[in-house]
């Protein structure tokens, strides 16, 4: 269903208000005597906009934007402030404030049918029939010759053309700037935006100027509202209402209110233009019966395009779990914190009672839509072990090598990472610690590479400085079938000291790590590394500054997945108002670079994220949800668009829920996680 909040519709309405107010001032700037271009209109309000929302991006630290997605935004910012606002402004003193306004309504329909055939986005049936209704309330307010403008049914039509342009002007610009408007800070994103429409200002009048009246002219006429101040002034105020006074609370509702919510209440604009011309903002010029019908079927017809969409997206958005049988063969409860491979390999822990414990693999299996166990095996079986929420057992994508946790002194978290290999008879022979250092310490959260035949990557968080008040630090090595172990690296001095880590190999046999890296700032970001077989681990790198300040560990790290030579990253942070942000950034070149990243959830996040490609190259993402009865596992297809968010199965919202996981079966997905209640494996396939 679509989300609500008091706070981002008061924003909305008021951005649509102040966008109708500015809309008659424009109207009668342009009706009056020696009127400025709307291409100078455009310039001097995206300068003045763009300049105030850079200051605020500044001033409040919103995360800037991702250089990555600048190309995107100035382009988008081009079509819709430069192109779009150009076109609507000419179109307001020949056909009027309400017929434009109206018109330009198309562009919800038009964003939805080309987000369908663009990207693949739902398209509901519904939105076909709210499509209809928009163009019906359109031509109804055509029929009535109402609603200011030229008297002259030529000079109409021709408006009518650029307000149907501005229409598709906006439709392009929200679908080329869509990906990279999601990881952009909402003030600098705008001013990055705005800046677009400047740039597509000086582009229009050199285009025009070569056209027809000669450069020199038109640049003359971009500047002309400098040279008159009467104008500038009445400019100036309509500018500030439209976009200042406009923007800011635009871009606040998109922030408080779901997609479809926020388009509705923009939507509103004609809404209010009809009282403002009403009260004399431009003048009560033949406002009909049939242009206030037309007007209110137009908004009706928006309203159930996105309520289409929205009802559309929610018939999907729960996937029904269930138990998955464990046929064990040794007593107690069932196994938890599930590790997974490949092939459909899980690895989990189970509590045989009297401080023992064992590590279960199997195989899951997709049968009428359910998921089962394939009968398991034990692997390793011992007492002493460290079993936490946080710090699962790990196994490689193989299912050669597997780790757990062993304590190893006094303290709470003092435990080794311990491992066995798999011999030619299928068992497991334990092998002693991954790392060198065997004293006092945490050593945890591996990860684990399969990089070829008989040999595995591991990396770890290594805590041996810790009891003398040094930093938790990343190390690895690989580790040999036969037993032998490579030389330790180090690969970051300092990190953060409980937030899992991600390994993949990649397509050309390299491998690329992630984690969260601490600054001595606090600062707790996402690093990643790339490791090769000649000259080992290349230095940390990047992708997207959060500048997360966090006094303690948020035990939440990345997730990595490759498919091919795409490779995709996730990640939870905050922004400086604690608002809880999951990231994705997608590489289509085995992770040489990335693009933008991407914001993916609804803003109830609490981390805990898995990443998986199937077999057919699509990604799908999960995480745990806050909800209002504790929590709950959600999956979302990622790709050039954002699939519906679907709740898989609800949890507690406690840390005992430990990390879910995603693997590829042979087809679409499987997620399995722990019932923290029941002590039990869940799960749930997903397509």
């Amino acid at each position: 269903m679509l989300e609500m909040s008091l706070w981002g519709l008061f924003a909305g309405l008021f951005a649509a208000g102040s966008w109708a107010a500015a809309s008659h001032l424009f109207s009668r700037i342009f009706s009056g005597p020696k009127p400025p271009t709307a291409n100078a209109a455009v310039l001097f309000k995206n300068t003045l906009a763009g300049a105030l929302f850079f200051i605020v991006g500044a001033a409040v630290g919103d995360g800037g934007v991702p250089s990555g997605a600048i190309p995107q935004m100035l382009i988008s910012g081009l079509l819709g402030f430069a192109v779009g606002d150009a076109l609507y402004f000419a179109s307001l003193p020949l056909c009027g404030v309400q017929t434009t306004a109206v018109v330009s309504l198309t562009n919800v329909p038009l964003t939805v049918i080309g987000a369908h055939w663009l990207f693949g986005d739902v398209l509901d049936p519904g939105s076909l029939l709210g499509a209809g209704l928009v163009l019906a309330g359109v031509l109804l307010v055509l029929r009535s010759g109402g609603g200011g403008g030229s008297l002259e049914p030529k000079v109409r039509r021709r408006g009518v053309l650029l307000a149907t342009g501005n229409a598709l002007a906006i439709t392009v610009a929200i679908l080329s700037g869509h990906e990279g408007m999601q990881g952009a800070g909402i003030f600098s994103g705008a001013g990055v935006r705005l800046s677009g429409g400047v740039i597509g200002a000086f582009l229009i009048a050199t285009t025009l100027g070569v056209m027809r009246r000669g450069l020199g002219r038109e640049f003359a006429e971009l500047t002309k509202p400098l040279r008159r101040p009467q104008g500038m002034r009445a400019l100036l105020i309509a500018s500030v209402i439209g976009s200042v006074l406009g923007l800011i609370p635009y871009h606040l509702a998109l922030r408080e209110l779901s997609a479809g919510v926020a388009a509705l209440v923009f939507s509103t604009t004609p809404l209010f233009t009809l009282p403002f011309a009403r009260l004399g903002v431009a003048g009560a010029r033949r406002t009909t019966p049939s242009l206030i019908a037309g007007t209110w079927l137009g908004f009706f017809g928006v309203g159930i395009v996105l309520w289409a969409q929205a009802c559309g997206v929610a018939e999907d958005q729960t996937v029904k779990p269930n138990a998955i049988e464990v046929h064990s063969t040794v007593e107690g409860p069932l196994g938890r914190y599930p590790r997974v491979g490949d092939m459909g390999r899980v690895l989990a822990t189970q509590k045989l009672g009297d401080g023992e414990y064992a590590l279960i693999t199997t195989r899951l299996q997709l049968e009428n839509g359910e998921l089962s166990f394939n009968p398991e095996e034990e692997v390793v079986q011992g007492s002493g072990w460290f079993v936490n929420w946080a710090d699962a057992p790990a196994i490689s994508p193989d299912g050669g090598l597997v780790t757990w946790l062993q304590k190893a002194g006094s303290g709470t978290y003092d435990y080794h990472v311990q491992y066995a290999l798999r011999q030619e008879d299928g068992s497991f022979e334990e092998q002693g610690p991954v790392h060198e250092h065997t004293g006092p310490g945490e050593h945890g959260f591996a990860s684990l590479a399969a990089l070829g035949p008989g040999r595995v990557l591991a990396l770890w968080l290594d805590g041996r400085l810790m009891s003398e008040k040094g930093p938790m630090t990343l190390m690895s090595r690989v580790l040999y079938s036969d037993g032998r172990r490579g030389s330790e690296s180090l690969l970051d001095g300092e990190t953060c000291e409980c937030c899992p880590t991600s390994l993949i190999v990649l397509e050309d046999g390299s491998a690329l790590a992630a984690w969260r890296d601490r600054s001595e700032e606090g600062m707790r970001d996402i690093l990643l590394a790339r490791w090769n077989a000649d000259s080992g681990w290349g230095e940390p790198f990047m992708v997207h500054a959060d500048n997360w300040k966090y006094a303690a560990c948020p035990v939440n790290g990345p997730a990595l997945a490759r498919h091919k030579d795409q490779v995709a990253l996730i990640w939870y942070t905050q922004d400086k108002q604690e608002a809880s942000h999951l990231q994705v950034c997608l590489s289509s070149d085995g992770g040489q670079t990335f693009g933008a990243a991407r914001a993916v959830d609804r803003g109830n996040a609490l981390g805990q994220v898995s990443a998986c490609f199937d077999r057919e190259g699509r990604l799908l993402v999960s995480w745990l949800e806050k909800t209002e009865a504790g929590g709950a596992w959600v999956v979302r297809r990622v790709g050039d668009s954002l699939g519906a968010i679907q709740t898989v199965g609800s949890v507690s919202g406690k840390r005992s829920d430990g990390r879910a996981r995603l693997l590829a079966l042979s087809k679409g997905w499987g997620l399995v996680w722990t019932d923290a209640e029941m002590g039990q494996l869940m799960g749930a396939a997903i397509d």
